[in-house]
């Protein structure tokens, strides 16, 4: 099911359980007996299996059953000899297992109306399935399957390489994902600094002992946890003890080390337009009250415009640019969080003629902003992010995956209601504090494009 469909269906619904709660009341006002149920509200809980799984759900009564399983699995954790394996890794899932063909998985996920996917970041391999709720079991047993038996059979393994040369082609195409991959090499010394995508010379190299080994070693049950959406809390918990197979062991892969390291990475690209961005070392997953001072910096500073094709010059950065030029741009703030580091900055796009003013133009606002936060400029930010982070409520996606981070980066899972108690308790001198912590450290640039209309980092500072 579409993301758009599915939010239609939990409108509908939670519209429909308005009505019942309405007619309801009035039955009880008026001594009548109501026949209608009124389904409370539930919140997320969380179990922990004797092998060390995390469970975790919340029970929302929609019809569509969410899945997900997260795993410390990402382009962080690979060594100089299978670099490039989580690439392959997300493109093999739905490959056979120990019980099931590659035909099976698919024909009969596809019977159930399921949606099976499997996506990779720098620190998680993220596997999510969606199902009409009276197929949970089913689901979650074809779930298990593709996440905790794998077998990787070499006669399939070759069968998937062009689609990796595909996707490395999508992603040469497109210079903003490549100015992300440029920054972290950029800004880390490490685990953090690896691609999402395998280079060149390793496509077609990963074969069935490389990736049975990185799979051993990071696919345990100290290193996984499993969420589920729209599902009863303890029958799901029974399941999936049952039904996952993750073992209860350490691997020979621990923290995949990573630190911010502070460089500069030019790419010499085709186009009408350059891209670059300027960033310094941002919070850590791990520190809650940082993460939410420099979210709101962020939006002090501007994001990227809220309107559609709005020019979004209303922003501090926004701003800042248009005195400089009168061709086109965009910029907005960036930040970024994980589990032991982060980035924060700003990411800019515009004509190659007017990137060194707009850079030049643009570090000067930033450093002028966070040296003088106002209580205005807080209480605006704060506005802007309660009402991100309640938006954000309403797609189930957002909710897994926050549920499936927080929950293996801390091991528990934050109320909504408490994350905006701290957001709320947040003060100007909180914020200045952690942006003079920033800007303290060392910063890193990336640039994208025409090169000798892009001024190199020493000339910015």
């Amino acid at each position: 099911m579409s993301t758009s469909k599915l939010f239609n269906a939990c409108f509908f619904r939670n519209s429909s359980y308005r009505a019942y709660s309405a007619q309801a009341f009035a039955a009880a006002k008026s001594g009548q007996k109501s026949d209608h149920v009124i389904l409370s509200k539930q919140d997320a809980k969380t179990s922990t299996l004797s092998n060390g799984l995390i469970v975790a759900s919340v029970e929302n009564y929609s019809p569509v059953t969410r899945l997900g399983v997260f795993v410390k699995a990402g382009a962080r954790y690979e060594s100089g000899e299978n670099i490039g394996i989580t690439h392959c890794l997300r493109n093999s899932a739905g490959l056979s297992t120990k019980n099931l063909t590659v035909f099976g998985i698919t024909r009969n996920i596809e019977q159930m109306g399921g949606n099976l996917a499997a996506t990779s970041s720098r620190e998680h391999m993220v596997y999510t399935l969606d199902c009409i709720r009276d197929n949970l079991e089913k689901g979650l047993w074809y779930l298990a399957e593709v996440t905790s038996q794998h077998v990787f059979k070499p006669w399939e393994l070759g069968d998937f390489a062009s689609r990796m040369k595909v996707d490395l082609t999508l992603f040469k195409d497109q210079p903003q994902a490549v100015l992300m991959e440029a920054l972290h090499q950029a800004a880390f010394v490490g685990g953090l600094s690896h691609s999402l995508y395998s280079p060149d010379f390793m496509i077609g190299k990963h074969n069935s002992e490389m990736l049975q080994s990185y799979v051993k070693d990071t696919f345990t049950a100290e290193r996984a946890t499993v969420i589920g959406l729209g599902v009863d809390h303890d029958l799901f918990v029974e399941q999936v003890e049952n039904l996952f197979h993750f073992e209860n062991r350490r691997g020979s892969i621990d923290v995949g080390s990573s630190k911010y390291g502070g460089g500069e990475v030019r790419l010499e690209f085709p186009g009408p337009v350059s891209y670059a961005a300027v960033v310094a070392e941002g919070a850590s997953l791990t520190n809650l009250k940082e993460m939410l001072c420099l979210a709101l910096l962020q939006r002090i500073l501007g994001v990227a415009p809220s309107v559609k094709y709005s020019e979004g010059l209303h922003s501090k950065l926004g701003s800042a640019g248009a005195k400089v030029t009168n061709e086109p741009f965009a910029v907005s703030s960036l930040n970024v969080s994980y589990s032991d580091s982060g980035l924060f900055g700003f990411v800019v796009t515009g004509q190659h003629s007017c990137m060194d003013k707009l850079l030049k133009s643009l570090v000067t606002e930033m450093r002028s902003t966070v040296k003088k936060v106002t209580d205005q400029d807080l209480m605006n930010a704060k506005h802007q992010l309660e009402a991100t982070l309640n938006m954000a409520q309403e797609n189930q996606a957002n909710i897994l995956h926050d549920m499936g981070i927080q929950t293996l980066v801390q091991g528990k899972l934050t109320n909504h209601d408490d994350l905006m108690k701290v957001m709320n308790g947040i003060t100007t001198q909180d914020v200045a504090n952690v942006a003079a912590k920033v800007m303290k450290t060392k910063p890193s640039m990336a640039a994208v494009g025409r090169l000798h209309y892009i001024p190199h980092l020493v000339d910015l500072l």
